[in-house]
């Protein structure tokens, strides 16, 4: 497997448990072992910004939930409901255009990286979920803090900003018996890459017969 890798252990400033740092790495010196060459860094090298991302997905869910009609607006949850409120959301189109600019340098950023490496790697998510119930404490535990739930998976959509493909491949189960993911960002048309790499990741560590346990 001659390939290339770059870890990042804080993508986005989002710290990662420990125990799903622990796994991440295992994985990857198994992958190691098959002849993949993984670099490791504390920093992004990419400076991205998730609240960035945040803002403009957010400005293009409320424009298309304004184009529903009105009974099917009426159906939407809480949270996007505030999206059609035009006193408590508004569109701004400077700072939008403002996070356009910053998404092309971005885009410039993770091009630079991947002339280098073949894949960049994170954890797919930095924690344990929170349970399944909106009325209960969303937020996560991360190394004994509790932190907002944005600090769980924020990270990932770096890659919906800059159009790269990814793959999350599972690699590990925590002690909750659920599993940890491996996440993997591949240059402009190499999908096959990813599902090579998956495929070896199956190799060492056959997760399709492996079932989350539920409460």
């Amino acid at each position: 497997m001659a390939n290339v890798g770059y870890l990042c252990q804080r993508w986005a400033g989002n710290e990662c448990d420990l125990e799903y740092k622990i796994i991440v790495e295992c994985s990857l010196k198994k992958l190691a072992a098959l002849g993949l060459n993984i670099d490791v860094a504390n920093d992004d090298p990419t400076h991205f910004d998730p609240d960035s991302a945040a803002q403009m997905m957010a400005c293009n869910l409320a424009a298309r939930l304004r184009e529903l009609p009105k009974h099917s607006q009426v159906l939407l949850g809480p949270a996007l409901q505030s999206l059609l409120d035009a006193e408590h959301f508004t569109l701004d189109g400077v700072g939008l255009q403002a996070d356009a600019m910053e998404r092309s340098r971005l885009y410039d950023r993770v091009e630079q990286i991947l002339g280098t490496y073949d894949f960049i790697f994170s954890p797919t998510l930095t924690a344990p979920p929170p349970l399944a119930d909106p009325q209960g404490d969303q937020r996560v535990t991360v190394n004994g803090d509790k932190l907002n739930l944005k600090k769980w998976w924020s990270h990932l959509s770096l890659a919906n900003l800059t159009g790269h493909p990814a793959i999350s491949i599972p690699c590990g189960i925590d002690e909750n018996k659920l599993p940890v993911g491996l996440h993997a960002i591949a240059g402009w048309d190499q999908e096959q890459d990813l599902l090579s790499l998956a495929s070896a990741v199956a190799i060492f560590d056959d997760w399709t017969e492996r079932w989350p346990q539920h409460c």
